[in-house]
């Protein structure tokens, strides 16, 4: 998977480019537009979790986050998919895979 950061410093979007079987989760509502060949899927678990998730979406909720999350799954190589936009200013923190603004927000995990 690779990452672009678009239209900085502000309402920055995130493009990603996937291959096949390459997956991102994101907040309903974070998709602006992806080519066709993707498979979504819309929980309350973030991807790979195991069940009885609901008290961990409740407190994403209650902090202010969508209860739940999409999984976008690339099932051709070279497809896209952009994110965004958030208020502030986005940098990639390839630590722990996250894009993020400079006030944390998660936008997307890998």
């Amino acid at each position: 998977m690779q990452y672009e950061i678009l239209s900085r410093p502000a309402a920055s979007v995130a493009k990603l480019s996937m291959d096949g079987g390459e997956s991102v989760t994101c907040e309903v509502g974070a998709m602006i537009a992806m080519t066709t060949e993707f498979e979504v899927e819309t929980t309350t678990k973030k991807k790979g979790s195991s069940g009885g998730r609901l008290g961990k979406a409740l407190k994403r909720m209650f902090a202010g986050e969508n209860l739940f999350l999409n999984h976008f799954t690339a099932t051709d190589d070279g497809q896209s998919l952009i994110i965004g936009p958030h208020a502030g200013r986005h940098s990639a923190l390839s630590a722990d895979g996250r894009v993020a603004d400079c006030s944390g927000i998660q936008l997307a995990g890998f």
